[in-house]
């Protein structure tokens, strides 16, 4: 009897920590849109602005930026390792080993956040406001929203490469080989 009871009550606990999981993937979710939004954004102004010649270093010079960012994410919050493989699969952290990587305190202070009181403006404001009662919170967002630009980027950089990479050939060939006289017999 006893122990059928602690079953159910470890199914119950279970279940609540999953609701609240999917609450926090709910929230990421929302946060990631507006960073991502605003990211790209910035991105298509800057291409606006840029010659056809400019681009292809910038974004090159933007895949490099992005990338090290990432790295030093990663290796200053080893829990975020996780999110950066499995941040594209529909309910990442819940379906990933996020949760198994956090600490006793961490993992209690996301069950006890009540989500329904998150405040957008002040996220936006300062969007580590929240990281004290949902630990690495802003680093978490940072990481799925960086991670979907360097795939837009390096896209971006495939698209503009042939062209560049064409018109270099082009230009090489043609200063490289100077053109002969042939004399006939």
């Amino acid at each position: 009897q006893t122990s059928f009871i602690t079953i159910l009550a470890v199914q119950k606990t279970g279940q609540m920590i999953k609701k609240k999981f999917k609450l926090l993937q709910v929230l990421i979710d929302k946060c990631v849109a507006h960073d991502y939004d605003q990211l790209r954004e910035a991105l298509s102004m800057k291409m606006y602005y840029l010659s056809g010649k400019q681009r292809p270093d910038y974004i090159r010079k933007e895949i490099f930026r992005i990338t090290e960012e990432l790295v030093a994410m990663n290796q200053k919050v080893p829990a975020l390792q996780t999110i950066a493989f499995d941040w594209n699969i529909p309910g990442f952290i819940w379906k990933s080993s996020f949760y198994e990587t956090l600490t006793l305190l961490e993992r209690r202070k996301y069950i006890a956040f009540p989500y329904e009181d998150f405040d957008d403006k002040l996220y936006v404001d300062n969007p580590a406001s929240y990281d004290g009662e949902l630990p690495y919170l802003s680093l978490i967002v940072k990481t799925v929203v960086y991670s979907k630009y360097l795939e837009d980027l390096q896209k971006e950089e495939k698209e503009l490469l042939p062209v560049s990479a064409t018109t270099n050939l082009v230009t090489v060939s043609k200063e490289d080989s100077p053109s002969k006289k042939i004399v006939g017999k």
